[in-house]
């Protein structure tokens, strides 16, 4: 029983980790796209929308 709970914890922390690097990926893409706009290009998704 004590192994699961450790290896639960372990996934937990993985889990934690893997979402905190997809905000900051999802951060800077924003950030990305806002300089894009700012020097006149227009996403893709805007065209197509």
């Amino acid at each position: 029983m004590q192994q699961e709970k450790t290896k639960n914890k372990k996934l937990e922390a993985l889990l934690l980790e893997a979402e905190e690097k997809n905000k900051k990926l999802e951060a800077s893409m924003r950030e990305e796209q806002e300089k894009s706009k700012a020097m006149g290009y227009s996403s893709e998704m805007e065209i197509q929308g």
